[in-house]
């Protein structure tokens, strides 16, 4: 048991993220939105100032051309910085004391709100940028919805390609797939028709239901068949399956005898410490045992010191 405690708790110090020095840290997104970013956050994490993220959401519906781009590139500028500060030290985690533990991130919780209130108010071809990031470099599905929920308010031409890319791939977010072809069928973009089409045998049902509703929308006379699973396998979601499968912890064999075991630690100072085990032996050797126990752990005790 204390074995399983140390190393319950070893996980979670790894699970932290290492703290960087101040001078390996630097702006994520170049230019002076960039640096404007970092340092307003640096000195909002440190309590030194205030981010008007209302006066700031207010910006991006402005009717002023000049002033949605100013405050769309320093929007974009946060939420990049946001996410790099996750992970980069700038900004303190704070644990959660709960059943399965976890931490929690202001920098996180901060981008998640700026993207909610962005996809609402985002207008003209300058909000463009962060709508993309927030499609394709966002971590968060929730975030990524918000990205495409913008994109869908943005009307300028540039937009078609977004549309185009995220079906191309296509996006591994279903909701913004779905997004991405209902706005293509709700503009009557009939030139992206083919790359819808190529979805119309996607493993997820709601894209298959978008796809219809699109190719109806756009004139396509194509016939679209059933729904054949065995050709929805691409090799994108083959390698998707492949790494889910990983995470699975190991299963116990159902002809695996389930043992109690006991075993003897040798310290330096030479005293003896003796603990009881139990699992499943899963194989052995002439060494060692390969034992499963009920935390999912595999270990293997040396024989000499087991019996």
């Amino acid at each position: 048991m204390r074995a399983s405690v140390l190393l319950m708790l070893f996980a979670l110090l790894l699970s932290i993220p290492p703290v960087l020095a101040d001078d390996e840290v630097a702006p994520v997104v170049s230019g002076p939105a960039g640096k404007k970013a970092f340092d307003d956050l640096a000195r909002w994490y440190d309590g030194n100032g205030d981010l008007d993220f209302e006066t700031l959401v207010e910006r991006l519906a402005s009717p002023d051309a000049a002033e949605r781009k100013e405050a769309c590139d320093y929007l974009h500028a946060l939420l990049a910085q946001l996410l790099d500060d996750e992970t980069n030290g700038r900004v303190d985690l704070e644990r959660l004391f709960r059943w399965g533990g976890g931490v929690r991130s202001r920098a996180r919780d901060t981008r998640e709100s700026l993207a909610k209130e962005f996809a609402e108010k985002a207008e003209g071809a300058e909000a463009l940028k962060a709508a993309r990031w927030l499609v394709e470099e966002e971590t968060l599905a929730e975030c990524q919805q918000h990205g495409i929920a913008a994109l869908r308010r943005i009307r300028a031409p540039e937009t078609a390609d977004v549309f185009k890319q995220i079906v191309a791939r296509p996006h591994s977010n279903g909701a913004v797939l779905v997004g991405a072809i209902e706005e293509i069928g709700d503009r009557e973009l009939t030139a992206l028709a083919p790359e819808v089409l190529r979805l119309r045998n996607h493993y997820r049902s709601a894209v298959r239901a978008a796809v219809r509703r699109t190719a109806e929308k756009l004139g396509v006379e194509t016939p679209i068949g059933p729904f054949e699973p065995n050709e929805a396998f691409t090799p994108r979601l083959d390698r998707q399956l492949a790494r889910i499968a990983s995470m699975v912890l190991p299963k116990a064999p159902k002809d695996a005898t389930w043992i109690t075991y006991e075993y003897t630690v040798h310290f330096r100072n030479g005293e003896l410490h003796k603990y009881t085990y139990g699992g499943w032996l899963l194989d052995e050797n002439d060494e060692s045992y390969r034992v499963l126990d009920y935390y999912a752990q595999e270990w293997n005790p040396e024989k000499k010191h087991t019996r």
